[in-house]
Formats: C-alpha cells, structure tokens, sequence
C-alpha cells in the first residue's frame, strides 16, 4: 500500500471551490485532505497516473477528530474496520 503525505494532494473540490489553504491539516471542522477518499486512492489509483477521486459530505467516518469523506459507503466500511490501513502515514490530520 503507498503512502499518502499531505503535501503530495493539493486539489480544489470541483463543485465546492478552494477549501482555505491552512485548513489542510489543523481544522478538525474540515474533511482531511478536502475530502479525498483514501480507500479509493490506495486501492485503486496507479501512482502519479491516477487523479484521486473525492468523497461526499453525507458518507464519512472519524478518526481522532478528523472527519474522512468517501465516495459510497463500502469505502466507508473498509476505511471503518481498519482506519489506520488508509489514513495518511505520516499524520498530518
């Protein structure tokens, strides 16, 4: 599985604008990482070909605080029953 840092994903959300750039990491208000869905980026996105998709506000999960967004509510399970497998490596959330 590759390791996701917060510096490599830098992405407006089509249809939602910029999130503020010092929201990426420290406002718990805020998904991590603007929402991408990281079940769908390390099962299925080959590196530096694949743009990552994003998830939705109605499907999330938490992990210390920090709200994950996920495109359909099987990533959403994935991600629940083992969070650690897909959060960010390095933290940052």
């Amino acid at each position: 599985m590759r390791a996701v840092t917060a510096g490599t994903l830098m992405f407006a959300r089509p249809g939602y604008g910029i999130f503020p750039p010092t929201s990426d990491c420290t406002d718990k208000s805020l998904p991590v990482l603007k929402g991408v869905d990281f079940v769908d980026l390390l099962e299925n996105k080959k590196e530096s070909v694949d743009v990552p998709e994003f998830g939705v506000s109605s499907v999330t999960s938490t992990l210390n605080g920090y709200t994950f967004w996920f495109k359909n509510t099987a990533n959403r399970d994935k991600f629940a029953a083992d969070p650690w497998a897909y959060a960010p490596a390095f933290g940052g959330f």
